[in-house]
């Protein structure tokens, strides 16, 4: 039974890996995208900060791949 479970749980976490991949790059296209319009030097810094979180974001969840 816990061999069932522990493949359970395994599925689970690659399923939820791959949504918050997902919803990563979603994300990213949406900052990409506020990148491309005229914006104030404040927002501006604000994108990159965002890009930056998403990079550090990116990072993580191949962490978590690689010990899934």
């Amino acid at each position: 039974m816990e061999i069932k479970e522990l493949t359970e749980s395994l599925g689970a976490a690659k399923t939820s890996l791959a949504d918050q991949q997902r919803n990563l790059k979603q994300v990213q296209n949406l900052v990409n995208d506020l990148g491309k319009e005229t914006q104030t030097f404040e927002i501006k810094l604000e994108i990159s900060d965002l890009k930056k979180d998403v990079n550090n974001q990116t990072t993580l969840i191949e962490e978590r791949k690689r010990n899934i």
